[in-house]
């Protein structure tokens, strides 16, 4: 991606017919969601519990209700879930 990021999925978005999807970037997820740009979140639950990271959710972002869409247990303990950002 080039350009400010906010603003070129705003573009993208505008396309008929167009997905964006984000992998791992905490820091542009937080951005398109204080933009109110996130439709839905895919997340990948894992049994591991770290000391340090970078959250998904940020403070500060304004608060977002979501609907569950599905929950999927995965063979290695984890579990995939989604939901709509309302």
């Amino acid at each position: 991606m080039k350009g400010e990021a906010v603003e070129l999925v705003k573009g993208l978005k505008a396309e008929k017919g167009r997905n964006v999807f984000v992998f791992g970037s905490a820091e542009l997820v937080s951005a398109l969601l204080a933009a109110g740009l996130v439709d839905e979140y895919r997340i990948c639950l894992a049994p591991v519990v770290l000391d340090t990271g970078n959250p998904l959710f940020k403070p500060g972002n304004p608060r977002r209700d979501m609907d569950l869409l599905e929950s999927r247990p995965l063979k290695t303990g984890g579990l995939i879930v989604r939901y709509r950002v309302r």
